[in-house]
C-alpha cells in the first residue's frame, strides 16, 4: 500500500459495507476502494467544467464514522482522475 487517506460514512452505510465485505472475505477498506473503482467505471457521469467539488451534507440524524483507506498507487491516481474529471468528492462517489 502506497498512500493513506480517510473518508466518512453513515454508520447504516458502514454497517452495509462491512456486512458486504464479511461475504466477500475481504478487508473493508479493499471492499470500499474496489467499489467506489466500479461504480465510477459503470456511472458515466460528465465532466463538469468550470464548477467546484461536491461534497457531501453533514446530516445530524444521521452520524458518520471515519474509516482508513489504503491505497495502491494506481488506485489513488485513479481517485484522483474522478475528482477533478467530475468534480466529486470520493466520499461522494
Amino acid at each position: 500500500m502506497d498512500f493513506e487517506t480517510t473518508t466518512c460514512i453513515s454508520l447504516h452505510d458502514l454497517d452495509i459495507l462491512t456486512t458486504a465485505a464479511s461475504q466477500f472475505g475481504i478487508p473493508l477498506h479493499s471492499f470500499i476502494v474496489r467499489l467506489v473503482i466500479f461504480a465510477a467505471k459503470k456511472e458515466k457521469a460528465k465532466p463538469k467544467a468550470f464548477t467546484s467539488i461536491a461534497y457531501r451534507k453533514r446530516d445530524k440524524q444521521n452520524p458518520w464514522k471515519r474509516v482508513h483507506l489504503y491505497l495502491e498507487y494506481r488506485e489513488y491516481e485513479y481517485l484522483l482522475d474522478i475528482k477533478k474529471v467530475w468534480k466529486m468528492s470520493v466520499a461522494r462517489a
